[in-house]
């Protein structure tokens, strides 16, 4: 099960390193406001090129020196860099985004 969720790992530091890289893909696909479209962008990019090679390495290490504990010092690194970014994402446009109703 490590080794999947390993892999899963790898595949996500690979993606999140080529959006960081190209600028492109799903993750710029959204529907801000006009004003902050670009800045929230570059602010995504940003974590994009902190997050991925994180995520890579954490998730590399585990095939290369066969330490299962990595697995866990990526998840304690990777987790709390997605909450920060979150906070910091809405404490920068939260004022911007729309509340949607369910």
């Amino acid at each position: 099960m490590n080794q999947l969720m390993n892999i899963i790992i790898v595949v996500a530091g690979a993606m999140a390193i080529y959006y960081a890289i190209t600028g492109k893909g799903g993750v710029y696909n959204n529907d801000y406001p006009k004003e902050i479209k670009e800045e929230a962008n570059n602010f995504t990019r940003k974590f994009l090129w902190i997050l991925g090679p994180v995520a890579l390495i954490s998730g590399l290490l585990p095939f290369f020196q066969g330490l299962e504990w990595t697995y866990w010092i990526g998840m304690i690194l990777i987790l709390p860099t997605i909450i920060v970014y979150v906070i910091l994402f809405r404490m920068k446009f939260g004022k911007y985004l729309k509340k949607k109703k369910f």
